[in-house]
């Protein structure tokens, strides 16, 4: 995976990963929650094994603190903005 991508390209890198579960059934997040809206179903989106950003920041990596920012940024504010959501993003950073 290319690592100089902006915070809104790594957003996108993120958004498609999560829809790739779904075998990419779904074109988009608010796609994926009408579905589960319309199934009464809700899923927990879980990342692990993420580094504390602060070692990104220390030793140079800089991409990839923008990769890890856009997921608990940019990706948890999209989910915020669906009406009715179905669907929640939890993130555990290692410090």
């Amino acid at each position: 995976m290319e690592e100089n991508h902006t915070s809104a390209e790594w957003a996108s890198v993120w958004k498609g990963q999560l829809l790739k579960i779904f075998h990419s059934r779904f074109r988009s997040i608010r796609e994926l929650n009408t579905y589960l809206e319309s199934c009464n179903k809700s899923v927990i989106f879980l990342s692990d094994g993420l580094d504390d950003l602060q070692n990104y920041e220390r030793n140079g990596m800089r991409s990839h603190l923008t990769a890890i920012q856009a997921l608990i940024q940019n990706v948890i504010k999209e989910l915020d903005y669906l009406n009715h959501r179905h669907m929640g993003l939890m993130v555990f950073l290692r410090s």
